[in-house]
């Protein structure tokens, strides 16, 4: 026979390997017994030799190890879905092949552009083509959309040049942050300004309202 006994989890295993086991039959084996070795008693006390073995370091800690886990793993996603910058609700953007057929554009939502929604650890991004069609990052791009915390919405280029139309006068725009102060008729600027009208490598022009 082999005996299984229950023990409280992850406790030190008793000193003493051997107990006394009382069985006690069922009653359809009782008479068997009664027959055959004159058993007049319902139970049996018979003496076992148990071997016994300690739980293991996983069996005591696999139910907090899973809690743990699990827990990590859910605000791992969370963070994933919810900490990249999105793009304001009502950005609107407007791209024309020169200034006044821009003031005639209608506007398209910049969350309908491709990668224009946040994705998962991934901030909502527009890229533009030289020609300014928009395009995946994949794809190859002159200038960059790149949703920031603040409903801000920054401005990167890459081999072309970028200006804003100021007071009547297209000034060149550099973009990122410059410790240098500018030169004249020149913009540092690390974000949009919302409404300001942008000219790209001299060929096309867009605006972003938000």
């Amino acid at each position: 026979w082999q005996v299984c006994a229950s023990h409280p989890r992850c406790t030190p295993p008793p000193a003493k390997a051997s107990e006394w086991l009382h069985i006690s039959p069922v009653d359809e084996c009782l008479d068997v017994m009664k027959k055959e070795h004159s058993v007049t008693d319902r139970s049996v006390k018979v003496a076992v030799s148990a071997t016994v073995a300690a739980n293991t370091w996983l069996d005591c800690n696999l139910w907090w190890i899973l809690i743990v886990v699990g827990t990590l793993l859910a605000i791992f996603i969370i963070y994933g879905v919810v900490s990249p910058a999105q793009f304001p609700q009502a950005a609107m953007l407007r791209v024309a092949n020169n200034q006044r057929q821009l003031a005639r554009e209608p506007g398209r939502p910049l969350r309908r552009e491709p990668q224009g929604k946040r994705g998962f650890y991934r901030t909502a991004t527009v890229s533009f083509s030289d020609i300014g069609t928009t395009v995946k990052r994949s794809q190859g791009h002159a200038l960059q959309l790149r949703a920031e915390k603040g409903k801000q919405i920054a401005v990167l280029t890459k081999g072309t040049t970028l200006e804003r139309f100021e007071r009547n006068v297209w000034k060149t725009v550099i973009t990122g942050d410059s410790k240098q102060a500018p030169a004249p008729n020149t913009l540092v600027e690390r974000t949009l300004t919302s409404g300001g009208v942008y000219r790209v490598g001299g060929q096309w022009f867009f605006t972003v309202d938000f």
